[in-house]
């Protein structure tokens, strides 16, 4: 496809009037750039990476890995050479846990705490990076801004509603102006509303500016714990140690559920484990039930097998003869969306629900349905009422009604009322 003249022409014309007002759709800027997280769960929602000149949020209760997934962006875009800026409203960065996430802290731009009193002088600042030319700005959290309106004042004083949702409304069209291909993140904390009775209860701070300019609303939910068999030694009943399997839990579960996408189709999940020996997101074990959804890979009764060769393996020896790289570049270029974890995809499982149609010369033929015998009686009709109420036998009103009025409407046939 090529440019039409009107187009062209259209453009010139505005052009000469307001000199680079107008641009293709085509053109370069109007392009969203993806930053790979390294973490396959996140980079598999978002279809790529985390998209630079956008709003994201990402929303969870308390230890479901929002921090560290913060701190994973931030290595991953250091190491594409990114410029990147982390406010810890929270307070509760720790530079040695960060290093041993891959964060260079020699280049992360962070203010020092007592800038960060309240969100305006918050916001003002990250205005400021953002035209300077910041490439990525991590908010943890924003639960955590805290309006002037409340700085310095007792707890006892008169409450004003909707005080932090005022100052973001504000904060969003002061960000949005300025952004041009900064990407921020914004980490948020989960709360309850109890005024509502029915659906979910669940509801994020700081109003509801947030989450009309961000393009991806990302949930983070606990989904139980992995656990595996150990064997253990314990002393018997004679004093003598015995040997013992018990469950041990080796990693949690979570699930992330896409709330808004508009770079991709919204209203998906996924479950993945973090490891809790080795301290991060086990990826193999994601890609895997991801490969096994789609057919690539085999398991049955805890042995794994590939189609190639169909030797079967337990986990532990399939995981060195199919590394994480060898998963990788066989789900490259094959999935379109995300489904959860370890299930078959969604418009499979409907098939699956779905009864085959039949032709009518081999359609079975349907089997009678079992009725209570009942006494007969002789019915007499009074009325057009009445005649069309006893057309049928009182067998034939045992097995199509029930309940208190089938039991009434059987008596009455039966004395013939």
């Amino acid at each position: 496809m090529t440019t039409s003249a009107r187009t062209k022409e259209l453009m010139d014309l505005v052009n000469q009037q307001f000199p680079g007002a107008l641009k293709l759709a085509s053109d370069v800027e109007f392009k969203t750039t993806m930053v790979p997280t390294g973490l396959a769960p996140m980079d598999d929602i978002w279809q790529g990476g985390f998209p630079l000149g956008r709003h994201v949020m990402l929303h969870g209760d308390y230890s479901t890995l929002k921090s560290y997934i913060g701190l994973c962006l931030i290595a991953a875009a250091q190491k594409e050479n990114k410029l990147v800026a982390l406010l810890d409203t929270e307070k509760t960065f720790d530079s040695a846990w960060a290093k041993n996430l891959g964060v260079d802290t020699l280049n992360l731009i962070m203010p020092p705490k007592e800038k960060l009193a309240t969100g305006e002088k918050a916001i003002d600042l990250m205005e400021s990076l953002i035209r300077g030319g910041v490439d990525l700005i991590v908010v943890d959290s924003v639960a955590a801004l805290l309006p002037s309106a409340e700085y310095g004042k007792s707890m006892e004083d008169a409450k004003q509603l909707a005080r932090q949702a005022d100052m973001l409304s504000k904060a969003m069209r002061k960000l949005t102006a300025a952004m041009r291909n900064t990407g921020i993140l914004w980490i948020n904390q989960t709360r309850t509303n109890p005024n509502i009775m029915f659906g979910s209860q669940e509801t994020v701070p700081g109003g509801r500016a947030l989450p009309f300019y961000c393009s991806y609303i990302i949930g983070l939910y606990h989904s139980g714990s992995a656990k595996e068999d150990v064997d253990v030694w314990i002393h018997g009943d004679d004093g003598k140690p015995v040997k013992k399997k018990i469950k041990s839990i080796t990693g949690m579960r979570i699930r992330v559920v896409v709330k808004k996408s508009k770079l991709n189709k919204p209203l998906r999940e996924t479950t993945f484990v973090y490891d809790l020996e080795q301290g991060k997101i086990d990826d193999w074990s994601y890609l895997a039930n991801k490969a096994l959804s789609l057919g690539l890979l085999g398991y049955e009764r805890g042995k794994w097998w590939t189609p190639e060769d169909g030797k079967r393996l337990n986990p532990a020896q399939f995981r060195g003869h199919v590394p994480l790289e060898k998963l990788k570049e066989m789900l490259k270029g094959t999935v379109d969306g995300v489904e959860s974890a370890g299930s078959a995809p969604a418009a499979k499982k409907r098939e699956g629900r779905r009864k085959p149609a039949s032709s009518p010369a081999t359609a079975p033929e349907p089997t009678p349905t079992p009725v209570r015998a009942t006494k007969p009686s002789t019915v007499r009709t009074t009325s057009k009422s009445s005649r069309s109420r006893t057309q049928q036998s009182p067998t034939a009103l045992t097995s199509h009604t029930s309940g208190a009025y089938a039991k009434k409407l059987r008596r009455k046939v039966n004395l013939g009322s």
